[in-house]
């Protein structure tokens, strides 16, 4: 029954921090490794006419497929090895990690001030901490999202991400859980300029603009 009951206290407050964790660590990791060369020419094809106006905007499926594989295999690897105890990965990441999350040979752990249990802040600081261990590996979903709208007098802003989710087990004292960690990191924010018309209608002063 004891057990229990700290099962139940430590369950969202280990929650909350395995979830914000994981997305630092998500974005940062992605971000380290191949990001920051996307443009947008590699996951679209513009086409325009002679006048500058845009006839059609084609994805690139293949390239696409690619980014999205080559994102859940960078991930699944870099919690592989956080898991397995990469010491040299956990110190390299270790800013990311809040007081309370360490990494070790053993892999990564929680310390769960044990105030949490009886809900006494005294105990955060001064009291004894309950090691939680977390398994980071997990199933990995990853989806291209894309958002289009206008932007100035014939403009479009063009904004494309990619939507990740991770499946993470916690392993308490007296039972297990599994969180789904889900974010939004974009890839590619960019404006498409088309043609610019020689007149343009203010509606708000009901004009012409030349």
């Amino acid at each position: 029954m004891f057990g229990k009951l700290i099962d139940d206290k430590m369950a969202d407050y280990v929650t909350e921090e395995v979830d914000k964790v994981s997305k630092i660590l998500i974005r940062k990791i992605l971000n380290d490794n191949f990001w920051n060369d996307i443009s947008l020419d590699d996951l679209f094809v513009v086409n325009k006419n002679e006048s500058g106006e845009i006839d059609l905007i084609d994805l690139n499926t293949k390239k696409v497929n690619d980014i999205l594989g080559k994102s859940n295999s960078i991930i699944l690897y870099y919690f592989n090895e956080f898991d397995k105890g990469n010491v040299e990965l956990i110190n390299k990441y270790s800013d990311v990690f809040n007081r309370y999350m360490v990494g070790e040979k053993s892999g990564l752990f929680i310390n769960v001030p044990l105030g949490i249990a009886f809900s006494n802040p005294i105990l955060f600081s001064v009291g004894p901490k309950i090691p939680v261990k977390i398994l980071l590996t997990g199933q990995i979903e990853s989806e291209i999202l894309t958002n289009v709208r206008q932007y100035g007098i014939n403009s479009i802003l063009f904004e494309i991400s990619i939507k990740i989710k991770v499946c993470e087990k916690i392993i308490f004292p007296f039972s297990n859980r599994y969180v789904d960690v889900e974010l939004e990191v974009p890839l590619v924010v960019e404006l498409i300029s088309g043609k610019v018309p020689e007149n343009y209608l203010n509606n708000q002063k009901s004009g012409i603009m030349e």
